[in-house]
């Protein structure tokens, strides 16, 4: 047995395996199961879509432009989901809606991250009283589901997009906060 002031040299080190990241092995999981590779390639698709909806549709011309000839058509080659009554085409107003929906989402969930995240890191690290009481809170809001949540806010407040975040975020607050204590814990 070596004394505490031996030195170690090289050679009593065991050579350690390379080592991925953590995003490398994530994506090589991630590669692994089907049922995810298959989810977020159909996600990525879906956000691609969004984010060039004016590239693949006109706005003008198949969102707002009424075509009456056109009315109530069943799907074909050239409307996929089909027209409405005023010749308008589903799908391009299903992708030109789902920018909206894409943008709503990913503002109401960083703003649920930031302040949850905050909440549940000053649980976390403070303890005690603070912790008891921002988790108690918690607790009250996990109480309601998510989206009854939401809906009660958006009634509360008034129908806009902007109080849609505003739901959306708080409704989202207790979850992340969850999370983020248990991390700092």
């Amino acid at each position: 047995m070596r004394s505490v002031h031996e030195k170690i040299t090289e050679e009593d080190q065991a050579p350690l395996p390379p080592r991925n990241s953590l995003a490398k092995d994530a994506f090589l999981r991630l590669c692994q199961n089907r049922a995810a590779l298959a989810g977020l390639i159909f996600l990525v698709f879906l956000t691609l879509t969004a984010v060039f909806a004016d590239t693949l549709f006109d706005y003008q011309a198949t969102c707002v432009k009424q075509n009456i000839l056109a009315r109530l058509q069943w799907p074909s080659l050239q409307h996929w989901f089909g027209t409405d009554e005023y010749g308008r085409d589903f799908l391009a107003r299903i992708v030109h809606g789902s920018r909206v929906s894409l943008s709503i989402s990913f503002i109401a969930v960083a703003f649920g991250l930031l302040l949850g995240g905050l909440l549940g890191a000053v649980a976390g690290y403070f303890g005690r009283t603070i912790d008891n009481l921002i988790m108690r809170l918690c607790d009250v809001f996990l109480a309601v589901p998510m989206m009854l949540m939401a809906i009660v806010i958006v009634a509360a407040l008034g129908a806009s997009i902007t109080n849609l975040v505003i739901a959306l975020a708080v409704a989202s607050v207790p979850t992340f906060a969850r999370i983020v204590r248990s991390a700092v814990l």
